[in-house]
């Protein structure tokens, strides 16, 4: 078994989770990264109001690209989290819809997305502290000409 080199990275695991197992770390950030990621939020969201075809996915889900969604929806049924449906018609149809186990997720991203809008603006507030005393993102090091 691999070992972490920080112990202190202890405190970020659940109950029940060995922080010191590098492949159990590394498993749990390929599902938190999965589960985290912007298009996979909004996507969930979308399809927690109930089933839903792709261009209706699309159209509900401002700035996500055909390419994008395609993606997030086939990580999204890899995981358990969609169920794609295809119906034999012409034209073809395909509906998507959450799984049980997708449903579970609405209720954390729900808390996490309250989280992030009560804490939005001095998030923001701070970011402009900080990009003030120490230079915007990017830029940080850098003398300005």
């Amino acid at each position: 078994m691999n070992k972490l080199p920080n112990h202190a990275a202890k405190a970020a695991f659940a109950p029940g989770h060995d922080a010191d197992d590098l492949e159990g770390c590394r498993a749990l950030a390929s599902v938190l990264s999965q589960v985290g990621d912007k298009w996979t939020i909004l996507v969930v969201g979308v399809l927690s109001l109930g089933m839903s075809r792709f261009n209706a996915l699309q159209r509900a889900v401002p700035g996500i690209s055909h390419r994008m969604l395609t993606h997030t929806l086939r990580g999204l049924e890899r995981d358990g989290l969609v169920k794609r449906t295809a119906f034999a018609e012409i034209p073809p149809r395909v509906e998507y819809e959450l799984t049980a186990r997708g449903r579970s997720l609405t209720k954390p991203l729900a808390q996490l997305a309250g989280w992030a809008s009560a804490n939005r603006l001095a998030i923001e507030s701070s970011r402009s502290r900080f990009d003030l005393h120490q230079g915007a993102p990017g830029t940080i090091g850098k003398k300005s000409s």
